[in-house]
């Protein structure tokens, strides 16, 4: 599925902007939106999410099939593209139930998910290139590699593998997550 990008130098929710405009999306595409700044963001149980310039803090949305099987869990789904990229980047994450990424204790990224009429709206912040100050278990992906990151080629490597786990059949995506939750690692055939 082509992408479209929309890029913002500053926004409150990337999900929030999403499901207001959706109906300006095009249909045949995934919409992507970007934003360097997020002030409100939220995750999952609407836990704030304040993400500065040089974190990655992204939505996509497009138009899914109701009768989908991947749709009840298609924030494990994108959770678990989003870990396969950063496993080919050298960064071992763990998953935490339902949908954060974490190295070690420290929490480096959640993703929420939203259907909505029509489709589903992902967002994901992700923890990258600032060093994070907060009294929660958190760290970032420069603090892990100790090397900035290029938010574009990330955000594009996390859509792509999440294009290509859309493919997959339920039973093997649910046998690969599963075996990841419990703390197993996938073996590359």
């Amino acid at each position: 599925m082509e992408v479209y990008t929309i890029h913002f130098e500053s926004l409150d929710s990337t999900n929030t902007w999403a499901k207001k405009n959706l109906h300006t999306f095009d249909p045949t595409k995934m919409t992507c939106i970007i934003a360097d700044i997020q002030t409100a963001g939220r995750g999952c149980f609407d836990k704030q999410w304040v993400s500065k310039r040089g974190n990655l803090t992204m939505s996509i949305f497009f138009h899914i099939d109701p009768k989908n099987p991947l749709l009840p869990y298609i924030a494990q789904v994108f959770t678990y593209s989003t870990y396969k990229v950063l496993q080919k980047e050298g960064v071992a994450t763990r998953i935490k139930w339902p949908n954060d990424l974490l190295v070690g204790d420290k929490k480096l990224c959640g993703v929420l998910a939203e259907t909505v009429q029509g489709g589903v709206v992902i967002g994901i912040g992700m923890n990258v290139n600032v060093p994070v100050e907060t009294n929660q278990p958190t760290t970032s992906l420069i603090e892990i590699t100790g090397r900035e990151w290029d938010l574009n080629q990330l955000s594009e490597q996390i859509i792509a593998e999440f294009q290509e786990d859309l493919q997959l059949d339920f039973a093997e995506f649910q046998e690969c997550f599963n075996t990841l939750v419990s703390g197993k690692t996938i073996k590359s055939g």
